[in-house]
């Protein structure tokens, strides 16, 4: 179970411990759009979607993340153990291949890529380290070829 919290930014924490591999919560389509934006998730070429809960589309990015999105299962499922009052972030590039708004990552890791422009332009090698959505896969693969 997840809220939201609002302190300098909005963000997506756990209100309850999430085991690694278990689902945080469920997601939906809200809207698709040709476009991506801020809030939306990149599903295909063309197809990006605003999620439900709506709360979700307040899920920050990190380098070193704690849950992906899995749009086979339809579920964002946790990659490490979360605790409550943790922060949910997922890795921006394993959905989309060109973030509509691209950003300087302050995310503190020690695997910080320090600009975050998408799967695009993410070194195969670090992509590989990650769980990246089925089209970003594809994609990337597309491009080794």
């Amino acid at each position: 179970m997840t809220s939201l919290d609002e302190p300098l930014w909005r963000s997506f924490r756990a209100s309850a411990r999430v085991a690694k591999g278990a689902a945080v919560c469920t997601f939906g389509e809200q809207e698709s759009q040709r476009l991506p934006s801020r809030y939306t998730i990149q599903r295909g070429e063309s197809d990006h979607i605003l999620l439900t809960p709506r709360a979700l589309q307040f899920t920050n990015h990190s380098c070193d993340p704690n849950v992906v999105f899995d749009f086979e299962l339809g579920r964002v499922t946790a990659v490490t153990a979360i605790e409550p009052g943790d922060e949910i972030t997922y890795f921006y590039p394993s959905t989309e291949w060109e973030i509509a708004e691209p950003f300087a990552c302050r995310c503190g890791s020690t695997v910080c890529l320090e600009m975050i422009r998408g799967a695009r332009f993410t070194p195969p090698e670090v992509l590989a380290r990650y769980r990246c959505s089925s089209f970003i896969n594809a994609r990337a693969r597309s491009l080794r070829l």
